[in-house]
C-alpha cells in the first residue's frame, strides 16, 4: 500500500490504465462529454439545470480523458468561478477544491490570488460545522458517518493539513467495521454492510495513512462477495442488482488493498463494457437507459483500472 497521497495514488492508476485504452474509446467519451455542457458552462444531471456537483463529476471526466477544448475548460471555469453556487457541505467544498487543481493545469484560474484565504476560511467553516469528537458527521448532534469522514480526509490532503487527532478518527471508523468485514456508513441508517461505506472507509483510512494489514484484508474478502455472476458489484448482500458506482468502488479498494487479481476481472470488464450507451457515455445499470457524466466517469475510471491492472506492474 503505497504512502502517496490518496488522490494522487488514484490519479496515477487511472492515468496508467488511460494510457492503455485506445485513442477511439477517449475520442467517443470525449465528443460525449462535450455536447453535454450547458450554456453556462456546467453541467447537469438528468433534470434541472447545472449544479456544482454534476459539473464537478464532467470535470474530472473531461480530465481524466484528457479532453483539451479550451472551450469547455473556459466554460467550466466561468461556471465555478461566477455562477456555481456557494458550497454547503463536505461534499460541495471537496468538487470545489478539487477543481482547482485541474482548472490550472488547463490555464484557468478559479480564483485569485487575493481572495485565496477567504475562499480557504469557507472551507475550514464547513469542516468545522461537520466536525464531532472523533471523525466528522451529517450534523453536529450526529454520529460519525464514514462517508463524510472520507471527503473530510480528502479535504484536508488538498488543504494540505493533517486531520486533528487522526489516531482517535481511524479508530472511530473501524468501529463501523462489521463481522463480515464491510462497514456501514451509520449503524442507524444501515446494520448490514455496504459495498460504498466500506470502500469509503478504507479510502477514509488511507488518507489517514493508518490502514492496516487486517483491516484492508477482511474489507477485500467483503468486496470480492458481493461480485455477483454477470462480473459487476452489488451494493450490499441483499441488492437486487449491480451498478456501476458500486463496480468501481469496490475496484478501486480492491487496488488498495493490493487484491485486484482475486476478483474475476474478465467478467467485471464486460459488465462495465455492456453499460457503454450507443452515443457515448456510461449508464447506471444494466435497466438504465440514459447515460450521465457521474457514471460516464465511473465507467471510464473502471475501464482505466481494469486496463492498469491488465499491464502489471
Amino acid at each position: 500500500m503505497t504512502g502517496l497521497p490518496y488522490l494522487i495514488d488514484l490519479a496515477m492508476r487511472l492515468g496508467r490504465g488511460m494510457d492503455r485504452l485506445p485513442e477511439v474509446f477517449r475520442r467517443r467519451h470525449s465528443d460525449w462529454l462535450q455536447t453535454r455542457q450547458r450554456r453556462d458552462g456546467g453541467f447537469a444531471g438528468r433534470q434541472g439545470g447545472s449544479n456544482l456537483y454534476y459539473t464537478g463529476f464532467a470535470m474530472r471526466l473531461a480530465q481524466l480523458l484528457d479532453v483539451r477544448s479550451p472551450d469547455l475548460w473556459a466554460g467550466l471555469n466561468d461556471y465555478m468561478r461566477l455562477k456555481a453556487p456557494e458550497p454547503r457541505d463536505l461534499p460541495d467544498v471537496l468538487m470545489r477544491l478539487m477543481a482547482r487543481p485541474m482548472l490550472q493545469l488547463r490555464g484557468q484560474t478559479l480564483w485569485p490570488e487575493a481572495v485565496e484565504a477567504e475562499e480557504v476560511a469557507r472551507c475550514r467553516r464547513i469542516l468545522d460545522r461537520a466536525r464531532i469528537a472523533a471523525g466528522f458527521a451529517r450534523r453536529p448532534s450526529a454520529s460519525l458517518s464514514v462517508f463524510q469522514t472520507f471527503h473530510a480526509a480528502l479535504i484536508h490532503e488538498l488543504l494540505g493539513e493533517p486531520v486533528a487527532n487522526a489516531g482517535a478518527v481511524a479508530d472511530a471508523l473501524r468501529a463501523r467495521r462489521r463481522d463480515d468485514g464491510g462497514f456501514v456508513d451509520m449503524p442507524e441508517s444501515a446494520d448490514e454492510s455496504g459495498t460504498n461505506p466500506t470502500a469509503a472507509a478504507v479510502g477514509a483510512l488511507k488518507a489517514l495513512h493508518d490502514l492496516d494489514e487486517d483491516t484492508a484484508q477482511r474489507a477485500a474478502d467483503f468486496l470480492l462477495a458481493m461480485q455477483r455472476e454477470d462480473g459487476g458489484f452489488a451494493a450490499h448482500a441483499h441488492a437486487p442488482m449491480t451498478d456501476l458506482v458500486t463496480t468501481f468502488t469496490a475496484l478501486v479498494t480492491l487496488g488498495d488493498a493490493a487484491v485486484l487479481r482475486r476478483a474475476r476481472l474478465g467478467d467485471a470488464g464486460r459488465f462495465v463494457r455492456d453499460l457503454v450507451a450507443p452515443q457515448g457515455g456510461f449508464l447506471a445499470a444494466p435497466a438504465d437507459d440514459e447515460p450521465d457524466v457521474e457514471y460516464s466517469y465511473y465507467g471510464v475510471g473502471a475501464m482505466a483500472i481494469l486496463a492498469a491492472e491488465a499491464a502489471g506492474p
